[in-house]
């Protein structure tokens, strides 16, 4: 449950991308997401509940949804010509490699830590990309006035967890199905 609402407040965020980039400056917005992974991570590592991990969860996905896009436009804003295909395929496959990386270190970390340590050995990551971060990243574009319709947002957000919920319960028919419980489908 904490995963999903994780990974659809990535989906909510990252198409947000595009109006942060024109109203607020790179290094802001930079160091916004790196602020809500930090903070996630510590309320994570010192949760003491569902609901204090689901919150802590969804500010790491918040954070994560404005990082994705903002590295890519730095990578195509401030990297030399000549390097733009190799960075731009380092970030993507950083991108890819991490769902497929992360289960299999958090149930290394789980089987022989405390499952909180998983985001304890986040946090210098985090604070090594807070430094190169705010060492690094220029702005190159001017920033502009940009509006955005809060009702689109809503929208926005209402889909996608009719989205998440109908496909839940989707699955959760179809498993009933196979296994034979018709009594399952009855309820939609």
């Amino acid at each position: 449950m904490a995963e999903t609402g994780y990974l659809l407040t990535v989906a909510l965020v990252t198409p947000l991308s595009s109006y942060f980039k024109r109203k607020l400056k790179l290094r802001t917005i930079f160091l916004t997401a790196i602020v809500l992974c930090i903070t996630g991570c510590l309320m994570a590592a010192c949760t003491l509940n569902f609901p204090m991990l689901m919150t802590a969860r969804i500010l790491q996905g918040a954070g994560t949804g404005i990082a994705l896009p903002l590295m890519f436009n730095i990578i195509l804003e401030q990297s030399p010509k000549s390097k733009i295909g190799m960075l731009m395929g380092v970030g993507g496959m950083v991108v890819a490699v991490a769902p497929a990386l992360g289960p299999t270190v958090g149930g290394l970390v789980g089987t022989f830590m405390p499952w909180r340590w998983i985001f304890v050995i986040l946090l210098p990551f985090l604070f090594v990309s807070l430094v190169c971060g705010l060492k690094t990243i220029h702005q190159v574009t001017p920033t502009e006035e940009a509006h955005i319709n809060p009702l689109h947002v809503l929208c926005l957000a209402v889909g996608f967890v009719c989205f998440v919920f109908a496909l839940d319960r989707g699955g959760s028919a179809v498993t009933a199905v196979s296994n034979g419980d018709t009594s399952a489908t009855t309820q939609w």
